[in-house]
């Protein structure tokens, strides 16, 4: 555990790809660590916690007033491994329903002001089979044949593998040899000259 904090601490606000970012909110005890997390449009959120710990986004009424009742739309992470992608420039709140009251147990995602949007209002993206245990199959529709970077990184943000440096995303399937890569759940990260998307995987 000691060994995970530290290096979440470490690679919080680090850049994957170009410009997006993956970053990190374990859970010690009562306590969501980094309290307080600055991510710009278009990074990615991953949650890591345990437990019968929950993360859920209230309204900052509700943070304040140390309350649970969750924000109509808002995200609810409750496995380890869930993350969200920062859509806009809004501050978001969130609580340990089951804690907040007795622990305080809370947090914070603020906005740094720039960023990248998600692929997402453009195109579909997916990826399968997952799990999957030798070969990733990107599919892609609606591209409007954008240069990317296509990476993997993993839990902790580090970049993995690089899947080809810069190319067209265009529409069809493209295929991903993971084969080297060992078990565990990782992140297909592609980022353009001002989208992201990062697509959850297992490697069994």
């Amino acid at each position: 555990m000691k060994k995970l904090l530290l290096s979440a601490l470490l690679i919080t606000g680090l850049n994957v790809g170009s410009k997006a970012a993956i970053h990190v909110i374990t859970q010690v005890g009562f306590t969501f660590v980094p309290a307080n997390t600055t991510a710009a449009v278009g990074d990615t959120v991953l949650f890591i916690i345990s437990g019968i710990h929950n993360a859920t986004e209230v309204s900052s009424t509700t943070y304040s007033a140390n309350g649970t009742t969750p924000l109509g739309g808002g995200f609810g992470i409750t496995a380890p491994g869930d993350t969200i992608i920062i859509s806009s420039t809004a501050a978001r709140y969130f609580v340990c329903t089951i804690h907040v009251a007795t622990m305080g147990m809370k947090g914070t995602i603020n906005n740094s002001g720039s960023g990248l949007n998600d692929f997402s209002d453009d195109l579909t993206m997916n990826a399968f089979p997952n799990p999957t245990s030798d070969v990733l199959n990107l599919s892609i529709t609606g591209s409007q044949n954008q240069v990317v970077n296509i990476d993997i990184v993993n839990l902790l943000g580090a970049k993995v593998m690089d899947c080809g440096g810069k190319q067209m995303l265009s529409n069809g399937i493209k295929r991903l040899d993971v084969s080297a890569l060992p078990r565990g759940v990782y992140f297909l990260n592609i980022v353009g000259e001002n989208r992201n998307k990062a697509i959850r995987f297992v490697k069994k």
